[in-house]
């Protein structure tokens, strides 16, 4: 665990990793870990395209970023940073990841992040401090403009720019609950229904609420008819109605209409 945070006694683990798996190797809970994260990102846009990269060195990164951005050309790039386990984000802007041994952790910059994962994209951050990451990243943008360094192009509005979404304040620490995942925020991201259901049973005085509806509602989510399909057309529609109130018609457009990776992740 990193020296900057304390953990409470009874931990958290990642909401797709059983508790009673035994841990063999360093990767041994990522590779756990990786075919649930996977299912759960496809499900928010299956014709999208994803790579997980667990537990990366700086080396893996940049290659996997560099490789994708390739792959999408002008479409929006998705960088997710699950950052558990490294210390908090740095005031020069800079992110952790472990060196090949796990031995050292390794610093890596927002600036050749920019660079690697260029435009359009989206950039997800579930760790602590997690705002002060959003605040050196639109320095390093504004520098970008001012020095020449910018991605703007010819493209249409909405195909520009990044969109950065944070777990947490600058200031702040995740929370932690070992009744929750101790990525909540990616939980909220990727599997909205399954979290909302989880944080009721928590928060519930209930004692009755089978488990197994809560991971696995039944029916489909195409079907409202189920309980899923309810389930999920409920969703679809606060958020909407949130977006709706909060955003312009233009604006609204492009991020709930337009791009299906950010829609995606919003509804």
């Amino acid at each position: 665990d990193p020296p900057d945070v304390v953990k409470i006694s009874t931990l958290c683990t990642p909401r797709s990793m059983d508790r009673s798996t035994t841990v063999v190797s360093p990767k041994g809970p990522c590779r756990h870990w990786q075919r649930p994260q996977r299912h759960n990102t496809n499900d928010g846009n299956p014709k999208a395209r994803y790579k997980l990269s667990l537990d990366p060195t700086a080396e893996e990164i940049s290659k996997a970023c560099r490789q994708t951005r390739q792959i999408a050309q002008q479409e929006r790039v998705l960088f997710h940073y699950n950052g558990h386990g490294v210390p908090k984000p740095t005031k020069n802007g800079e992110i952790w990841v472990f060196n090949e041994t796990f031995t050292q952790y390794i610093p890596v910059s927002l600036f050749d992040l920019q660079t690697w994962v260029g435009t359009p994209a989206v950039y997800v951050f579930d760790c602590n401090n997690a705002g002060l990451i959003i605040e050196c990243f639109k320095k390093f943008e504004q520098h970008r403009i001012d020095h020449g360094l910018d991605y703007q192009d010819d493209r249409p509005a909405h195909r520009r720019g990044s969109i950065l979404l944070a777990a947490c304040g600058a200031d702040e620490l995740l929370p932690q609950n070992p009744e929750l995942p101790a990525d909540l925020f990616t939980a909220c991201l990727t599997t909205p229904i399954k979290t909302a259901l989880r944080w009721f049973a928590v928060k519930s005085v209930l004692t009755s609420i089978d488990p197994e509806v809560l991971e696995r509602p039944p029916g489909r989510a195409n079907d409202r008819k189920t309980l899923a399909g309810e389930l999920n057309w409920i969703l679809t529609a606060i958020t909407d109605t949130i977006a709706w109130n909060c955003l312009d018609n233009d604006q609204f457009q492009k991020l709930f209409r337009q791009d299906q990776l950010v829609a995606s992740y919003f509804s």
